[in-house]
């Protein structure tokens, strides 16, 4: 028996898909092949051992605007449905996608953890001649910077209270 949908839209409205897990680049690659914009709001994560690595913002969610096509899009690879309440699909307010793209610095990832971009020069408050590169957060919720000093690099973890840009 096919599935129908309970409200097939006849504008071009954005709605939020739910992928497997891992699957929104795969899926997002599937969709614009087939001529829809889709967005998927991504971060930068600065590990320790592993260096800056992309991570999805909404893990297994993806943005999609689309007219028709709801079968289509819903037996893509890695699909596995769309968001809904009661059995409708929920089209998503344009303005949701407008606050997250006007959170992305200059890299095009969305900023989440501070109000510092990755690679602003910031200073410390209280000793202005202190100025380093901001490197992102820590696992401790403390703000990672890189200070040059003596020629060498020295990577301190601070408050981001006691940091201001330069």
């Amino acid at each position: 028996m096919k599935e129908t949908l309970a409200n097939p839209i006849s504008e071009s409205v954005i709605v939020l898909i739910a992928c497997k897990t891992g699957a929104e680049k795969a899926v997002e690659d599937q969709i614009k092949a087939r001529g829809m914009k889709t967005y998927c709001p991504r971060y930068l994560v600065n590990l320790r051992h592993g260096g800056m690595v992309a991570r999805s913002l909404f893990p297994s969610y993806l943005f999609v605007w689309m007219t028709d096509q709801y079968e289509v899009v819903r037996s893509l690879i890695g699909v596995r449905d769309f968001v809904r309440r009661n059995n409708w699909i929920e089209s998503v307010d344009p303005r949701v996608v407008d606050e997250l793209r006007e959170r992305e610095g200059p890299t095009g990832y969305v900023r989440v953890d501070s109000s510092f971009f990755i690679g602003q020069t910031v200073k410390l408050k209280h000793k202005e001649d202190w100025a380093g590169v901001y490197l992102g957060m820590s696992n401790k919720y403390k703000a990672r910077v890189l200070f040059s000093l003596l020629g060498t690099g020295l990577e301190l973890e601070l408050y981001e209270r006691d940091l201001v840009t330069s």
